[in-house]
């Protein structure tokens, strides 16, 4: 089972899905980052797609964490820690899900997303 519902949209679809993962699993990418990227793009798909000028005017990232998200798809098997998911029946729970621990959400930074 996969809950991934979220105030920046129900992650219903698989895209938003993947690249939820795709970021959280990114080199350099903690909570403050995929928040700040969320907050300024909309969406995970939409921080993906940004370029490296985009990625440096948000506080806190600078040329090399730009970098690191711009080339991540090279770093990054999202599709590979999917299906090791899906086979072992793991569910995955973002920020906002019913199920994601409150004594874990009232943490400071708590992951986006967690197994």
């Amino acid at each position: 089972m996969t809950d991934c519902s979220s105030t920046y949209g129900k992650i219903s679809d698989n895209e938003e899905l993947h690249s939820w993962l795709h970021l959280h699993l990114t080199s350099g990418v903690g909570p403050t980052i995929f928040r700040q990227l969320l907050d300024t793009f909309g969406s995970a798909s939409a921080a993906l797609r940004a370029d490296r000028s985009a990625l440096t005017g948000i506080e806190g990232i600078g040329s090399v964490t730009a970098e690191k998200i711009v080339t991540s798809s090279r770093q990054v098997d999202v599709d590979k820690e999917l299906s090791v998911v899906y086979k072992e029946g793991i569910t995955l729970l973002t920020w906002d899900s019913g199920a994601y621990p409150v004594g874990l959400k009232n943490i400071h930074d708590p992951p986006p997303v967690i197994y």
